[in-house]
C-alpha cells in the first residue's frame, strides 16, 4: 500500500469555451500534485514492474460553473517534484458528447471548481 503524502496547488492557466454545442462553456484549471515519495499506478501484471513511477502530476480539469461539475481533461506525470525531471506520461481526454462531468468529491476537485468559478465571476 502506498502511503505517500500529497500536496496540491491550483492555478488558472487558460480559459476555454468549448466548441461542442452539447457542452456548456468550460474553464480549464491545472492542479499540481506533489508527492513526498515516488508513487506508481500499480504494477504491470506480466512483468511485475512498477507502472508510471512519478513524484508529481499536473492535472487539467474542465469546469462547468453553471452546473458546478468538472471532468478530467489532461494530465502530465513527472519524475521529480513540482513538474520537474523527466516527463513520464502525458495524455488527454476529450468528450464529443459533452458528458463525463461529475460533482466534485475531493478537496482538490472542490478547490478546482471554486477557483475556476470565482475567476469567472470576477471577470464579469
Amino acid at each position: 500500500m502506498n502511503t505517500a503524502r500529497m500536496t496540491f496547488a491550483i492555478a488558472i492557466l487558460t480559459t476555454l469555451a468549448t466548441a461542442s454545442a452539447a457542452c456548456a462553456a468550460e474553464i480549464t484549471v491545472w492542479v499540481e500534485r506533489n508527492y513526498d515519495q515516488t508513487v506508481t499506478l500499480g504494477q504491470n501484471p506480466t512483468s511485475g514492474k512498477d507502472m508510471y513511477p512519478h513524484r508529481s502530476v499536473s492535472i487539467q480539469y474542465a469546469v462547468n460553473c453553471s452546473e458546478a461539475t468538472l471532468r478530467l481533461s489532461a494530465w502530465r506525470m513527472f519524475s521529480g517534484p513540482r513538474g520537474e525531471g523527466i516527463l513520464i506520461w502525458s495524455g488527454h481526454h476529450t468528450s464529443d458528447t459533452g458528458d463525463g462531468g461529475y460533482a466534485a468529491v475531493t478537496d482538490e476537485e472542490r478547490g478546482a471548481v471554486a477557483t475556476a468559478c470565482q475567476a469567472t465571476a470576477a471577470a464579469r
